[in-house]
This record gives C-alpha cells, structure tokens and sequence, in this order.
C-alpha cells in the first residue's frame, strides 16, 4: 500500500506546506492506521507515530534522536545510506523493503513509501514516511515458494515416477523419472505405457484393481506389475494409485507412483536365503548363543548352547538362569549387573563368569552381551564360550611368567619387581639373603643333571621351610637363591641365616646333601640405593664361598666315593689296598708329603668317570663286548671333565686322564709313552692292576699273589714303567708285604 491510499490534496498540501507546529498535520500522522516516520537530511529521527511504536516495540523517546540504520539489520545498513541518498534525490520512495530489528530482538520485514517535505524555498526539511509489517505476507509468500520448491523437488528427483492418467488409461502426464526407470521419455511414455506391459500372471491381477478403484473410488492397496523396459529388459515395478474425483464427486481418473522394486525384491529373496542361512549357522555355529528377557528367562539358544550348558535345547528354552542353577551364588550378581547393562541399551563384555554344568561340573565362560529389540520386545543377545582350558593355560603361562620352572620358586623377574615395590620407609629394615648352593656343577657332571635338579629342587624346599609368609624367596640364576625379607633387621636376618645352616646341616647323611655359601644384607636408611644392599650381600655370600671351598669339595670327595662303590665293582676296601700299596711306591721313590696326600686321593677316585658308565656293563658277568670296552675306555675322559670342575680335585685330572696309559705308548685315550705319562698315573697303574688281579671280579676268579707279581714283572716296560716294577717288587718281598696286602676281606 502507498501513501497514496491515505493522501488528498489535502495531505499533499500538508507534507508539502506543514510546519512542525502544525497540529492538523500532527493530528493526521498520529491517527494513521499505519507507522509513519520522519527523518532529517542525515537520516536520523524527527518524529514517529504510535502505530510505528507498536511495529517495532519502541517508544518515541528511544526513537526521536537516533539514526535510522541502528534499527535495521547490520547487513542492509549500508543499503539504507544508498538508498536515502537516491531518495532524497528522487523526491519519493516506493514500495522499499527493509528487514527493521524489533526491540525484544526478533526481525520484522517493513515496507516503505514516503516523500520529501521541502521548506517555502525549496529546500529539504524532512522525510514523510508510511510503513507497514508485512512479515507474514512476506512468510506466507516464502511458504508458498517453498512448498511449490518442494513439491517440484520430489516429484523430480524421487526415486519413484509419478503420472496422472483419465478413466480410459490414457496418460496426461508422467514425471521425468519415467525415463530412469522405462527407459523412455515422458512423451514416449504418454503413448508406449499401455504397451508395456508383459504376459505376467500378476498383471491382470494388478488391472483389476485398478478398474475397482475406478469403478467406486476407493483407494486399493499398492499392488506389483511387469513391464518391460525400452531396452527389452523385463523389470518389476509396485503400483501406488489414487482415484481422482470432480466437484461432484465422480471418478475421473488415476494419479500413481511407480517405483522399480527389482533389486528390492532379488534382495528380499536373498533375504530370505540369508535368513536360513543365519538360522543354520545360528544352530551350528560354535559359539553357545542364547536370547533372553531382562529377566533372564531364556527365550532361544543354538545347539552349542545346550552343549555348553549339559541340558538339552528343550529342557532350557522358557527356563531361567538362576532357576537352572547356572550361576553359582557369588556369580548371580555379576550376572544381574550385565544384565541390568543390557536393559540401559549397552553392550557387555567379554565377561568371565564362572558356570555350573547339568552335571555339576564348573567351567569359565567368555560371554558377551547385546541389547536387541525382536517383535518390538528389548531382549539380549548373549554369546558365550567355553574358556577353561585357555584359562588354565593362561594361569600356566602367568605362574611360569613369575616362578622357575623347576623348584616352583619365584623367578629372578619376579623378585626384582616386588623388590621395587617393596622398597619404601614402611618396610624398613629390608634383609636380602643371597645363597649359592656348593658344588652344583660337579654334582650334574658326576651324577647328571637330573641328579643335580633334585638337589636345587631340595634345596628350594629347605629355604620355604626356613621362611615367613611374607618373605620371598626366588631362584636367582643357575646355582644362586635370593631371599627378599621386609621389615626384618639384620640381628633377625643373621637369626634366620642361621636357621638356614641348621636345616643343612640335618642333611649331611643325604646322598648329596645341601651346602649353602650364604650372605646378606639390611637396608635400614631410605637414602640407600637397594642395588647396594644386594651387592653387599652378593659379596658376604662370595666370601663365604672361599671360605668354605676345601670343606665343600672334601664332602663332595666323599658323595662321589660312595656313588662309586655302589655303581660298579669297586670298593672301599679296593680303594684302601690300592691306596696303601701306592703310598708305600710314593715313599720308596722319595715322594714329598704333599705329592704323596695327591697320591693317595687319586688311587679313591682315578676311577671317578666310571659314575656314568652304564651300571649293567660295569657289573656285567662274563667277558666284555667289544661295544661295552668302547663304552668302559670313556671313563678316563669323563673322570678328567669331573676332576676339572672341583677345585679341589683339578690338580688330578691329568693323572686321572692318563692312568690307563701304557709305557709303550699303546695304551688310551692319548696314546702317551714312557715319561710323557705323569708319575701318579704310572703308579696307579702298577698297585691297581695288582689288587685287580688278586680279586675276583664278576667276570672272572682271582690268581694268586705269586702268579699277579709274575704277570706285573713280565709287562715291565710294555704296559708299566721298568724303574717303578723294580721298587713295587722290592717292597712286595719285605718281611711286611702281609701286613699290606692281606688286609681282611
């Protein structure tokens, strides 16, 4: 609306002629119908009527004043200054929007018309303005758009193709997405579309419902149809139609949507394929599944499921959990808590739940839970497996990461990690003990490694008895043992030291009894590194391993002599004669006394490697294969490789090596001849051979002493040393030669 609506000759004089004290002009304005405004040359306020107020929520006091452009939005300010500058050129406005922002904020659409008021010279005075909100025309005028937008925007870019055909089938129009789907153009389609159709059963079927809706114009249900397309291409489309009525309420035509539900219904028959295969694979797949209510009320499950449980598929299906008796009692819980999970819409798990069999049997389930809705109804899916085995193997895996393998104590890992967490001021004093068992080594060469396991496996038992509950003990490396003991000072340490050597001690009538160099160390002061409080007990323990070195080998001597009577033919008394025999030649020749304490030592153990020749050869009755002398000539090597592990018995390996050399260089393992040999393997040679002759052996009877001394004689200088063979007969015809010899037994 302009201002012409409200002007005459009359309102024209007025805005042309008025004065700002007119008060029939100032009459006029406040009773117009609409907004009024009036600006100055710079666009600000002069005046305002109270229908402006009400537009835009102001008073006239907020307004008079002002600039005009403060109440538009920020974007058109710039607008407003173009277009008063060609306002107040023009002379009038017409019909000029502006989006003009409300006191309370929200934008308001206003249109304008005005003109000029000009002085009695001619010169600008003021603006005269009419305004109006048309914000709801202008939104109803946008609705329209849009909805005419969207109407054209679905109809054109559906999926589907829309038409609109009278009571004689004949197509008036057929939106562009016929061509998508026919392969035809809208004008083709107004002629081919009754063509289209193939000889499908469903077809005529389809054409019924058609005419009914024509014939009483009830909408029918969507109904399918076969057509072919333009490329010869048969395709399966559903037909959605609506009668069309005229004012009077008689059917004219059909107006219809045609989707192509090819690939939906090749889909829907996958579909249905995949559903029997998910069903098949639901009851066969390896994994137990079960659904059930929020309750717990199982509503399916496959076979696995049955299997898991012990039950048959009947007998759990419409049971519960808890009336089973699946779960133990401090299982229900957990269980009521997953469950309570899958109730707030969240997938669970794995969980581990400990479940009892029909037969009673427990087992460790893996299962998983997922919310799901079936027929509208918010169920759980629970999938679920069988981990006892896998759970017994972790918990395998996890001991065997922490403990050794062998004496079930913990490992060196292990202790090194609770040392750390251990060493704080609350465990003050903190004891280590450190251990090393003597002569581990040459127990596994003399005896074997097994041998050797049960004397750590032993020992590792002794330490367990000697500790707390709190203390750890773990094997520290091959022969070593660590004891960590918290809150323990060193007077109790050096207590419990002591304990440890009393249970050893209880060992010494053992086979191999347990000898520990023990040391330890006590950390009283939070400042001290702990490494320190190890190596100072590693130290102590060292110490005490050189102290108590002669002692050890003396008691291992002795462990190998009693394996070695029991294992083969020899004997203490053998060892004895031998012994007293080879001393006498030692002092003969002019022996020092400590060449003569070596004598008699080797003349115990130069058999010492026959420990590991096979008991049924060494006690075998008859003569020897020639296999079993093979396996027998071994024992001088063996003895050699034992001797060097003892540093008590290093110095005889060489003449335990040698003793079954020959003067002639014949004899084994090296092949040495005549002083190549050392002396006390010569000597051991002579007095061993004699005492071997002199007594039976299992395979063969003794010969007399007369007849063993002609034998020794006649292998002077083929198998024994001449010069020695003189001294041995010059000492076997003293008047004392009875004394030596003829010792009891």
């Amino acid at each position: 609306m302009s201002i012409e609506y409200y002007n005459s000759p009359v309102l024209d004089n007025m805005v042309k002629n008025k004065k700002n004290d007119n008060k029939e002009f100032r009459l006029f304005y406040e009773r117009l119908p609409i907004g009024y405004q009036s600006l100055d040359e710079e666009g600000y306020f002069i005046e305002i009527n109270p229908v402006w107020s009400e537009i835009l929520g102001y008073t006239r006091d907020e307004v008079i004043g002002c600039w005009f452009g403060d109440f538009l939005i920020p974007e058109e300010q710039k607008l407003f200054n173009n277009n008063f500058s060609r306002f107040k050129a023009a002379g009038e406005i017409r019909n000029v929007f502006f989006n003009m922002v409300h006191k309370n904020g929200h934008i308001i659409g206003v249109e304008f018309d005005g003109n000029i008021g000009y002085d009695r010279e001619g010169n600008f005075e003021q603006t005269h303005c009419v305004l109006r909100d048309i914000s709801k025309r202008k939104k109803a005028e946008e609705d329209l758009q849009e909805s005419r937008r969207r109407y054209s925007t679905i109809i054109e870019h559906s999926k589907e193709a829309y038409y609109i055909h009278d009571s004689q089938h004949r197509i008036s129009y057929i939106s562009p997405q016929c061509e998508q789907i026919f392969g035809y153009s809208p004008e083709e389609m107004m002629v081919k579309w009754t063509s289209l159709a193939t000889d499908a059963p469903i077809n005529q079927k389809g054409y019924k419902l058609t005419e009914k809706a024509l014939g009483t114009g009830i909408r029918q249900e969507p109904y399918l149809l076969e057509l072919r397309r333009k490329d010869g291409k048969n395709i399966l489309v559903e037909i959605d139609e609506s009668p069309i009525k005229d004012r009077d309420g008689k059917v004219t035509g059909m107006t219809g949507a045609v989707a192509d539900v090819t690939e939906r219904k090749q889909t829907e028959d996958a579909l249905r394929k995949s559903e029997e295969q998910f069903k098949t694979l639901f009851n066969y797949a390896p994994d137990a599944y079960f659904t059930s209510d929020l309750n717990g009320n199982i509503i399916n499950g496959n076979k696995a499921a049955a299997e898991l449980t012990g039950y048959e598929k009947d007998e759990i299906i419409g049971k519960s959990y808890f009336k089973l008796k699946l779960l133990p009692l401090k299982q229900i819980a957990k269980a009521i808590k997953i469950l309570a999970r899958s109730a707030r819409g969240k997938r669970t798990g794995p969980d581990e739940i400990i479940m009892t069999r029909k037969d009673g049997a427990r087992i460790t389930i893996a299962i998983s839970t997922f919310p799901i809705i079936i027929d509208g109804k918010h169920l759980v899916l629970s999938i679920a497996r069988d981990i006892t085995e896998q759970k017994k193997y972790e918990d395998k895996i996890r001991y065997l990461s922490f403990h050794d393998s062998l004496t079930g104590l913990y490992n060196r890992n292990y202790f090194e990690e609770e040392l750390a967490r251990l060493d704080t001021q609350r465990q003050l004093p903190i004891s280590i003990v450190m251990g090393d068992l003597n002569g581990l080594k040459l127990v596994n060469d003399t005896f074997g490694h097994e041998q050797g396991d049960r004397l750590l496996c032993r020992t590792a038992k002794l330490l367990e008895k000697c500790c707390r509950a709190d203390d750890i003990i773990a094997r520290w490396g091959g022969d070593e043992f660590s004891i960590l003991l918290p809150r323990t000072s060193e007077k109790e340490a050096e207590e419990f030291v002591n304990r440890i050597k009393s249970e050893c001690i209880k060992t010494n009538n053992n086979k191999t009894p347990v000898n520990l160099a023990i040391g330890y160390s006590t950390k009283v002061s939070p400042d001290k590194n702990i490494q320190e409080i190890i190596k100072e007990s590693d130290d102590h323990m060292y110490r005490h391993k050189l102290l108590e070195d002669k002692s050890t080998s003396r008691s291992v001597v002795s462990i190998i002599e009693r394996a070695m009577f029991e294992r083969s033919d020899e004997t203490e008394k053998h060892t004895i004669r031998v012994s007293e025999l080879s001393l006498s030649i030692g002092c003969s020749i002019g022996l020092v006394e400590s060449s003569l304490d070596e004598l008699v030592l080797l003349a115990s153990l130069h058999d010492i490697g026959k420990i590991a020749i096979p008991e049924n050869i060494l006690k075998k009755k008859g003569p020897l294969t020639e296999e079993d002398w093979k396996i027998i000539k071994k024992h001088s090597e063996i003895g050699y490789d034992i001797a060097l592990t003892s540093v008590r018995l290093a110095s005889l390996a060489d003449d335990i090596l040698s003793h079954h050399e020959r003067w002639d260089g014949t004899g084994y393992p090296q092949g040495l001849k005549g002083a190549d040999i050392p002396l006390a393997s010569r000597i051991i040679s002579i007095t061993d051979a004699y005492d071997v002759m002199t007594h039976d052996r299992p395979y063969r009877k003794a010969i007399s002493k007369v007849e063993a001394i002609a034998e020794i004689k006649r292998c002077s200088g083929t198998q024994f040393d001449p010069e020695l063979i003189i001294k041995f007969s010059e000492i076997m015809e003293k008047e004392n030669l009875d004394r030596i010899v003829n010792i009891p037994g």
